[in-house]
């Protein structure tokens, strides 16, 4: 699922397939996404987003870092 958590509004709203994404788009949650969802973040903001199992392969310690 990909909700979409825009400047001008308290919460987030689901995005529905084939709809843009919103220009005051400030934070894209994907939970669970299909590859649609994963699309639609990829084209919207212009990255390129890592897949589950890229994430997989890098240890714990690595993601989180404290001093």
């Amino acid at each position: 699922m990909l909700n979409v958590h825009c400047k001008d509004r308290s919460q987030a709203r689901a995005w529905t397939p084939g709809e843009p994404i919103p220009d005051n788009a400030i934070w894209l949650d994907l939970v669970d996404a299909d590859a649609a969802e994963i699309d639609a973040a990829e084209t919207s903001s212009g990255l390129r987003l890592p897949t589950r199992e890229h994430l997989g392969g890098i240890g714990l310690a690595s993601r989180n870092r404290g001093e």
